[in-house]
């Protein structure tokens, strides 16, 4: 839990620790968005989710149904449900064409009606002038793994857990892999922030 970048040097190669490359990043990027904003993105974890944080990891074997889920529930817990929404929504600019077209397909009239915080988050990035449904899908997707458990997927047949898991590729790659892409997933939503709300902060860090 050092302050230090979790990489690790091969010889010419720099191997990433995934994990501990997210956690490390996750702290610095919400001290560089407060700097930026006056608020933190992500909130602190209540005390009994504290663990979740500490005790966030890579699978250390190939598959391990419970250990995946576990850290997929962790990983919403810091990232999702951490959403300061608050502030967030302190920020939405309902005449924003953006957010009113938004507002329209959720069928609601202002976002004071919105309750999800990625729904919330969504209509801040547009507000802002940031237009990345990727990035959100990807968040949304994250969210509802946590609800659906990996050791059923072959089972059930719905749609939407068949597309779910077509997207995390869980029928291609080991768990173990599928974590590993959904950390390095999230870094990458951590830099694409960092880089359209922070760019002077993030040239000066480095």
């Amino acid at each position: 839990t050092g302050t230090a970048n979790p990489l690790i040097n091969s010889g010419d190669a720099v191997l990433v620790v995934y994990d501990l490359h997210f956690k490390y990043r996750f702290k610095q990027f919400n001290k560089k968005w407060e700097k930026q904003f006056g608020w933190p993105l992500f909130l602190p974890l209540i005390d009994e989710d504290e663990h979740r944080y500490n005790t966030l990891h890579c699978l250390t074997t190939e598959n391990n149904h419970s250990d995946f889920d576990e850290q997929i529930l962790s990983m919403t817990k810091l990232v999702i449900d951490s959403f300061n929404q608050k502030s967030i929504q302190s920020e939405i600019e309902d005449s924003n064409p953006d957010v009113e077209s938004f507002l329209k397909q959720k069928s609601f009239l202002s976002s004071a009606e919105l309750k999800a915080g990625i729904d919330k988050f969504q209509a801040f990035l547009l507000s802002k002038g940031m237009k990345c449904p990727d990035m959100v899908d990807f968040l949304r997707k994250v969210q509802s793994l946590r609800s659906n458990s990996v050791a059923h997927r072959k089972s059930n047949k719905r749609k939407d857990l068949a597309k779910l898991y077509e997207y995390f590729k869980l029928d291609e790659l080991s768990e173990q892999q599928a974590l590993e892409d959904i950390f390095v997933k999230m870094i990458m939503t951590l830099n694409t922030l960092e880089n359209y709300f922070m760019p002077q902060i993030s040239n000066n860090s480095k």
